[in-house]
Order: structure tokens, then sequence, then C-alpha cells
């Protein structure tokens, strides 16, 4: 921010972000000269920074999963079964290997 006087904010992100943020009154004035900022308003530009900051990359990776999803092939049948199965022979293994440490510890009570 050193080396910028002033910035302006578009028309993208006055429809977009100002109603999601609850941007104040006075970030017009802010931006406008950026170089003579006291410390509250140079805090109250970087604390919109970071909130803007957080909106992009939770689009980000919304428009992330999103695509994922897109890109996965639906699974057939015949799939799903197979990872049903596989999920009941997992928790099958997971009850008897319980099973065998709850008898180990009573032995050795």
């Amino acid at each position: 921010m050193l080396t910028i006087n002033k910035f302006h904010l578009d028309q993208r992100y006055k429809q977009e972000i100002v109603p999601v943020l609850k941007v104040p009154k006075e970030l017009e004035d802010i931006v406008a000269d950026v170089k003579v900022l006291g410390k509250r308003e140079m805090e109250i530009l970087l604390r919109y920074r970071y909130k803007y900051q957080m909106i992009i990359q939770k689009t980000r990776k919304e428009e992330l999963q999103a695509s994922k999803k897109r890109d996965q092939p639906e699974k057939t049948e015949q799939e799903l079964e197979a990872a049903e199965e596989k999920d009941l022979q997992d928790t099958i293994v997971r009850v008897q290997k319980d099973k065998k440490k709850r008898e180990k510890k009573l032995a050795e009570k």
C-alpha cells in the first residue's frame, strides 16, 4: 500500500461485496487518499481487505468443489454395491478387532 496514492472501488465490488461486508460509509473517503490515512482508517481498510479475501477464498473453494462434482462420473449400481460391501467388510473387521481387545483386557484382569 505504500506505493499507491489512491484506488477506486469498481461497480462489481459495490454491487456484490458491499452488501455482504456491511462496508462503512466513509470507505469511499478512506480510499480516496491512502497516503494520509491515520491508524484508525488503516485498521478499517485492512479489516475489510481481510474480509474481502475470505469471501473470495470461500467463493473459489465452492467453485472448485462444484467443478469436481461435475467432473466425477456417476457410479454404476455395481460400483455402489461394491463400495457398500467393502464398508461392511471393514466394519466386520473393526468389530472383530475390538472384540479381541476386550477379551484380552478381561483375560489380563
